[in-house]
């Protein structure tokens, strides 16, 4: 059930070239159940250039083809669940229902982001000179690195970083002034979070 570890990076699976790693114990038996590689730096670069390659295909997916593979993504949680569950018993030492309980609203949580990204709509602030109006549009910025901790691996990852990679919820705001029908792009940007309601 547990399988050799390698790190996926652009594509392919990459493990051995004399990289440090460590074992993944079961704290239960304190038995290793496989050997962890660490990235290199150049691995971190090569990952870095493959998901910047990723992301440019991503932020030209609409919003309703995003939520649809981040639906296709949690029903195969849901499929895999039981899997899932026994190597989270296995590494981090909870109990059975608790990992599934992870697992299954891990889920759950992916298919409510799928559905908040399609809604991620712009909106119009009044401006302050008269006929001046400002146009809020949402928008993938770029690639983030993101960390979880080792006791709830899943639940911890899915409550945060889908609101802010695929549903397109972590963005640049834009604002432009319409002036008379003729539009000019305003110089200030900031991340934003998205309207809600």
């Amino acid at each position: 059930m547990y399988t050799d570890l390698a790190l996926y990076i652009d594509g392919k699976w990459v493990n051995g070239g004399g990289r440090k790693g460590e074992d993944v114990l079961n704290p239960a038996t304190e038995k290793p159940l496989a050997h962890l590689p660490h990235a290199s730096k150049a691995d971190l670069d090569e990952a870095l250039e493959a998901a910047k390659k990723g992301f440019a295909l991503w932020r030209a997916t609409s919003a309703y083809d995003r939520a649809k593979i981040m639906r296709k993504a949690a029903d195969l949680m849901r499929e895999r669940h039981d899997a899932i569950s026994k190597v989270l018993v296995q590494e981090q030492g909870k109990v059975y229902a608790e990992a599934r309980a992870e697992v299954i609203t891990s889920a759950d949580i992916i298919d409510w982001y799928a559905e908040e990204g399609r809604r991620s709509y712009g909106r119009i602030v009044p401006g302050r000179v008269k006929g001046t109006r400002q146009l809020v549009v949402t928008e993938p910025v770029g690639v983030v690195a993101a960390f979880t901790p080792w006791n709830f691996p899943g639940l911890t990852w899915y409550s945060a970083c889908p609101q802010r990679f695929p549903s397109i919820c972590w963005q640049r705001t834009r604002c432009e002034k319409y002036h008379l029908r003729v539009r000019s792009q305003s110089a200030s940007t900031w991340p934003r979070s998205p309207p809600r309601g």
